[in-house]
């Protein structure tokens, strides 16, 4: 399923509760026809604005160009062109440097921003957020739950955003449902009470229930 509708609307509102109920009875339809199922989702989402609705954004590269100068490139991997629900924007991005010897000074100086919640190098990234190390850049960088990061306003379309930004991508974002059409065995439910991930609904719903 897209998450256009979660960028669109937070939980309570009208268009959200249509989306779930429509969600809800075709869950119901399959678990009438003796399916089990496992729900879950890729990430959360949550409302990325000042409180008069306008987008809150940290344009990282233009801060890190104006700070240090043109030796750096912020890459967002939320790049669909989205404009309408997104616009390109996320709580995390990754920062390729010219001069990798720096990492540790432009770290420290990123820390400082308003906004940015954490800040790692290459190796720290690897380790602490499971990412590949030779697929990021020499720093990972992620904001609070209430703010995204970008590369700066050009390379980032607003004007058409009809409804205050909501986005994902950081530490914020990381819890999601986990729920199954049948109650679980005493192990699984045991081992639910701990910090289960998302990809572990398949050996929930193959093994774990009654």
């Amino acid at each position: 399923l897209t998450d256009y509708i979660q960028h669109k609307f937070a939980p309570e509102e009208e268009g959200a509760l249509e989306f779930y109920e429509a969600l809800d009875e075709q869950l119901g339809r399959l678990k009438d026809l003796g399916c089990l199922l496992g729900i879950t989702a890729d990430h959360g989402m949550n409302a990325k604005c000042h409180k008069d609705g306008t987008p809150r954004v940290i344009y990282l590269e233009d801060a890190l160009h104006e700070q240090f100068g043109d030796g750096s490139k912020v890459i967002c991997p939320i790049t669909d062109p989205y404009v309408v629900h997104h616009g390109a924007l996320g709580s995390y991005v990754t920062v390729h440097l010219d001069e990798s010897g720096k990492a540790t000074e432009i770290a420290k100086w990123v820390w400082d921003l308003n906004g940015v919640t954490e800040v790692f190098k290459k190796a720290e990234a690897a380790e602490s957020l499971e990412l590949p190390a030779d697929r990021i850049g020499d720093l990972v960088v992620m904001s609070a739950a209430d703010t995204v990061l970008g590369r700066s306003p050009e390379h980032h379309d607003l004007s058409q955003l009809d409804r205050p930004l909501r986005s994902h991508g950081g530490r914020f974002e990381t819890q999601v449902p986990f729920i199954f059409s049948g109650p679980l065995t005493d192990e699984y439910a045991t081992k639910a009470a701990g910090d289960p991930r998302n990809f572990d609904v398949f050996d929930y719903l193959c093994n774990g229930i009654e």
